[in-house]
């Protein structure tokens, strides 16, 4: 099978989320024994076809880094995309959308149509209103919307990252697997170093509208000043001034929180690594009432577990499936200060013995539900 993806992704260089379930969803359709093309929007190829391994790709993005440059790429990506197919000698036998404007995946579904060229939607996340500050009336939030409600349709198949997307796309009749995020864990080497006299809690990410970051920050200043001086609270991709402007902290706090919580900015991802070595929970907080927060599933917790790191997370998504309390994480009851506060007082009171195993538990969770040989025969009868 020739299996075209479709990305607007930073594949192949980048490394954030979306180039990860790129990645892993790219290795199910090869392990399926197709050959893969990957369209996306990296570094510059001047649109020219570049090798990556096995497979081969290109990026619609112009040398030229421009604003007004990079907003021609955006305007002209289905132009693109129309000539590159235009030229193409292949005869594609799927088309796999992991995100494209929606004019572009319109374009796809005619084009797709006229030479029976199945298609596929690989869907992580389902936007809400309140993560906007314009809410219902947000552009991106109407076309996200539009596309789940609209596009989609008998068409397509659908890889549904979260138990809550498979449900909606089986209630409209379309056939969906769900493959939450897999990584290529038993390639992720890990190794843990305990901080004497401190327990080191870590949130790394960027928390945008989807991470309740000013509740984590919020349940730690609620303990005591004892309970302060053992624990360490980093926070890793955004810094003081992001903080503050956001969350609206004063100089004052700020220079309390400072004791306490540590602040590291953007780091690049080998940092974040050596940061994680000494970490002893990660952290996640998200409002589980929220549709964004039930649609999609945080990589974040994955990568935790995968490098052998526990989690205090409250359980949105499918995260109770996986996260079991005291096994390989601790559970908040709810998305508030209050309730992390009482986490947190509870985990200053464990002892090493069972620190190193909640670390072994976490690395064999990873081991056990987010490797890609676990989803393989499922996916297999899914797209055959």
């Amino acid at each position: 099978m020739n299996t075209l993806f479709v990305s607007m992704s930073r594949y192949p260089e980048g490394n954030g989320a979306d180039v990860l379930r790129l990645e892993s969803i790219i290795s199910l359709f090869k392990q399926n024994g197709d050959n893969v093309f990957v369209i996306s929007r990296g570094e510059t190829t001047n649109f020219q076809i570049k090798r990556n391994g096995t497979h081969r790709y290109i990026s619609f993005r112009s040398r030229e880094n421009s604003f007004v440059r990079r907003l021609c790429d955006l305007l002209l990506y289905t132009s693109y995309l129309n000539e590159f197919l235009g030229k193409s000698k292949t005869n594609w036998d799927r088309i796999v959308i992991h995100g494209a404007p929606n004019s572009a995946i319109k374009f796809l579904k005619g084009f797709a149509k006229k030479r029976d060229i199945e298609l596929i939607y690989d869907c992580v996340e389902w936007y809400s209103k309140e993560e906007y500050k314009l809410g219902r009336f947000n552009y991106e939030y109407i076309a996200r919307n539009h596309l789940i409600t609209k596009i989609i349709d008998h068409q397509f198949k659908v890889i549904s990252i979260s138990t809550y997307l498979e449900k909606y796309f089986k209630s409209r009749g379309i056939k969906t697997v769900r493959i939450p995020v897999i990584l290529d864990v038993e390639n992720i080497k890990y190794k843990k170093r305990k901080i004497e006299n401190k327990l080191v809690i870590m949130y790394a990410g960027n928390p945008g509208g989807k991470d309740a970051l000013d509740v984590m920050i919020n349940g730690f200043r609620l303990l005591t000043d004892s309970e302060k001086e053992q624990i360490e609270f980093r926070i890793v991709g955004v810094d003081w001034n992001w903080i503050k402007k956001k969350y609206h902290y004063s100089a004052t706090q700020i220079e309390e929180m400072n004791r306490y919580i540590r602040v590291y900015g953007r780091v690049n991802r080998d940092y974040v690594r050596e940061l994680m070595e000494e970490t002893d929970f990660s952290i996640l907080l998200r409002p589980e009432n929220l549709r964004y927060a039930k649609a999609g599933f945080p990589t974040k917790v994955v990568e935790s577990l995968a490098n052998g790191t526990p989690v205090i997370c409250n359980l949105t998504s499918d995260l109770g499936m996986y996260i079991k309390e005291g096994y390989n994480g601790k559970v908040v009851a709810g998305c508030d200060e209050n309730s992390l506060m009482i986490v947190l007082e509870n985990v200053l009171k464990v002892d090493l013995g069972y620190l190193f195993q909640a670390q072994k538990n976490a690395r064999l969770s990873a081991e056990k539900y987010f490797v890609l040989y676990s989803f393989s025969g499922q996916f297999g009868k899914f797209i055959n």
